[in-house]
This record gives C-alpha cells, structure tokens and sequence, in this order.
C-alpha cells in the first residue's frame, strides 16, 4: 500500500476514471478498505477513491498527493460538521 493518511491533501489524477468528478484539492477523511480512501474535496464533494499500490494490484489509483498540510479550517483526522 502507497503511504497516504487521513489529513493528507489530494486530488483526482486526470488519468482516473473519475477525472471529471472534481478539479478541487481535498482532504483524506479515512482510510476505507483495501487501498480505497474516502475523501473530503474543498468544493464540499465527498467520495471513495483508490489509491492502490503498483506492485499489489495493478497500479489503480484515482489520486495523487498534494501534499500532508492540511487546509484552512480543517484539522487532521476530524471530519467537517454539516452546517
């Protein structure tokens, strides 16, 4: 498994299957299962993506890192209350 952890910031690779869900930058919210993450994107979009290793299963990954800083009004590993 590739090192990512909940708090990191990431984006939608252009060459995932799901490129066209968001432009934003999120946030790791948890690590789901087996090399998927859900995530949390500033444009308020919330979703499972992969993020595999090459080695283990093929290379599938939706992701890429951004950078382990989390962003304004965020802190590491607490999910946003719904307003």
């Amino acid at each position: 498994m590739l090192n990512i952890k909940v708090g990191d910031r990431v984006r939608i690779r252009r060459d995932s299957q799901f490129a066209d869900q968001s432009a934003a930058v999120g946030t790791v919210l948890e690590l789901v299962r087996n090399g998927w993450v859900r995530v949390e994107f500033d444009d308020g979009c919330e979703n499972n993506y992969r993020y595999g290793d090459p080695e283990e299963d093929g290379g599938v990954c939706d992701l890429e890192p951004i950078s382990t800083a989390v962003g304004p009004g965020r802190r590491r590993g607490v999910r946003k209350e719904n307003a």
